[in-house]
């Protein structure tokens, strides 16, 4: 968007201090004294923007630091003059006139496009649904496609103007939303690029907390549905979540072909990691974090003649593992080694913990199992390498599996229509 409307040339040398400045998107306008040495030696380069309301009265528009650098020299300010249609026009040539020349941090963008958002939804009232809107499926608009097309209308037209992402747009809504402790620990840093850094780690919180939701009301449409989910290609997935003890107790023997799980092992007493694109890691993960292979005495007879266990575990719990597996009546077949291409780092001469491993066991000795052609003999390997969760995969579980990780290890170990319990 041009941040002035094409063929506004009105020039004019204004007292700054009778131009009114009212509400701005950018409260913070920082230090100015380098502006007002420039303005002082070579003069004002580039105008502000005025407009004149119906009593002849000059308002701001764009250019704040420009005004209160002329303010503070005691000369008067070159302005141009615009006349906005209505007060969401004039809020548009104040963001688009700072955003293109970035001096808005992000929680001034999220304000102004707040502002913006209930400016449009005076003007335009049809579209007022759109908040709530959000949070439902666009299947639940069927019945009224005018009312979803209206909810979706704002993020848009002010991605379009602005020229960014219709997600940035909802995630700058998010910061201006935040509650004022968290807003108040953003606004106080002392510098733009500080500010920005804590405006980031918020979206990063918005962003898992959305992840989380949608996870949730996910899991909830199935519980209501009976638990059973088709997926595209006909597998009937089961969805539970409950003590495992107590379902241990009271569950049917022999109901799962596969036990695919990632029980708690001390990972927070094993490194002090730091981790480049996350920052500080919390290894602190609470009382529940203890390793006890117990669990797997109570878990085996929940497994079908035939049926896998796999547990991701240290490499160093390898052994234990296989002792419990054995004394539970299971054969112990190895483990697979997960090599993450992105560990975190550590501030010691030590080796980087970059591997995890999968004890493997089977229910007797016949078993399912989808193996690679290669080399005209039918293997895999029992390595695989990915990376650790990163970007929207990310939630907020401190030992969040990747889901292509899972995704190999089921296509091994199960087949259509196998339960797997976690």
């Amino acid at each position: 968007m041009d941040a002035l409307p094409k063929g506004s040339q009105e020039i004019l040398h204004l007292d700054p201090e009778k131009i009114e400045v009212g509400w701005r998107v950018r409260a913070d306008l920082g230090d100015i004294e380098s502006l007002a040495t420039s303005i002082s030696t070579v003069g004002q380069l580039q105008p502000i923007v005025i407009s004149r309301n119906g009593n002849g009265a000059h308002q701001l528009i764009a250019g704040g630091r420009r005004l209160l650098a002329c303010r503070q020299l005691s000369i008067k300010v070159m302005a141009t003059v615009v006349q906005p249609k209505d007060e969401l026009q004039a809020l548009d040539m104040q963001l688009a006139e700072n955003l293109s020349r970035k001096e808005f941090d992000k929680l001034e963008v999220g304000t102004g496009l707040k502002r913006r958002k209930e400016l449009y939804e005076q003007l335009h009232p049809e579209t007022r649904v759109g908040a709530a809107g959000r949070g439902r499926s666009k299947d639940s608009f069927a019945e009224d496609a005018n009312l979803s097309q209206a909810a979706d209308r704002f993020p848009k037209e002010a991605a379009q103007l602005f020229g960014i992402s219709e997600r940035s747009i909802y995630e700058l809504l998010g910061l201006a939303n935040l509650p004022e402790g968290e807003r108040e620990e953003i606004e106080k840093a002392g510098s733009t690029r500080e500010r920005n850094r804590k405006a980031q780690q918020a979206l990063g919180r918005l962003r898992q907390a959305r992840k989380k939701a949608k996870l949730e009301a996910r899991a909830r449409e199935r519980a209501e549905q009976g638990g059973d989910e088709e997926d595209e290609e006909g597998e009937r997935v089961v969805l539970l979540a409950m003590d495992n003890r107590e379902y241990f107790r009271n569950a049917k023997k022999g109901s799962f072909e596969v036990i695919l799980t990632d029980p708690p092992y001390e990972s927070g007493r094993q490194s002090l990691i730091q981790h480049v694109s996350r920052g500080s890691l919390d290894k602190n993960f609470g009382d529940w974090d203890q390793l006890d292979t117990g669990w797997v005495v109570h878990a085996t007879p929940l497994l079908t003649d035939g049926g896998h266990l796999l547990a991701f575990c240290p490499v160093e719990a390898v052994g234990e593992y296989r002792v419990v597996c054995e004394a539970a009546g299971l054969t112990y077949r190895g483990c697979i080694i997960w090599h993450k291409t992105n560990p975190g780092t550590v501030h010691r001469p030590v080796y980087l913990s970059s591997v995890e491993a999968i004890v493997w066991a089977t229910q007797g000795d016949k078993y399912y199992f989808t193996p690679w052609d290669n080399a005209g003999a039918p293997e895999v390997h029992n390595f695989i390498e990915n990376p650790i969760c990163q970007g929207n995969e990310r939630l907020d579980h401190p030992t969040q599996k990747p889901e292509r990780v899972i995704e190999r290890l089921l296509k091994r170990h199960s087949h259509i229509d196998s339960r797997v319990l976690d």
